[in-house]
């Protein structure tokens, strides 16, 4: 983990805790100083976080060859095509395919960019 990787706010999992666990500066100031890394990790997209950002799954045609449904919120769009996060915005591709979006922080910044907007959890 870097630090850098992170903006105040993000959402990352506390292994001690077993929850997730808002960034803060401390937690910045922690992880650049390599006091964090035992008990803080990344927090993985999942349905279930999808879920409790308010996220609606829909039947949908897309590219993806791995399934045939989407879930959205508000003008974004994400699926998952054999195990990997891919987001779209009003049709048009955010990502290049061969970029990974993995975890929740990487999608927070993403959607931060795009609609100056946080996106926090339910």
């Amino acid at each position: 983990m870097k630090a850098s990787e992170f903006r105040i706010g993000n959402i990352i999992y506390n292994k001690e805790q077993k929850k997730e666990h808002i960034v803060t500066l401390e937690t910045l100031i922690k992880i650049s100083e390599g006091k964090a890394q035992a008990h803080l990790s990344y927090l993985e997209i999942t349905e279930d976080l999808l879920k409790k950002l308010g996220a609606e799954k829909i039947c949908r045609d897309v590219i993806s060859l791995g399934s045939n449904y989407v879930w959205t919120i508000m003008d974004i769009i994400l699926f998952k095509d054999y195990g990997t996060w891919y987001l779209m915005k009003e049709g048009e591709w955010c990502l290049e395919r061969e970029r990974e979006l993995k975890y929740f922080h990487e999608l927070q910044n993403l959607y931060f960019a795009l609609n100056e907007k946080e996106l926090n959890l339910m």
